[in-house]
């Protein structure tokens, strides 16, 4: 009995575990996606920033 219980809760903590994966490779793309606007409006920023000082 001891051991039933036992797989029971590894597979549930398992499960939970996989379900923590999904959610964080979805956290980590949504991230990704993120840095690149910031890049962007960064090099957009500086670019402005140039050429306002080379006036």
């Amino acid at each position: 009995m001891d051991t039933e219980n036992e797989l029971q809760r590894l597979e549930s903590n398992h499960l939970e575990l996989l379900l923590h994966q999904e959610t964080l490779k979805k956290q980590l793309t949504f991230k990704k996606q993120q840095l690149k606007q910031f890049q962007a409006a960064v090099k957009e920023a500086q670019i402005l920033l140039d050429e306002k000082t080379s006036k």
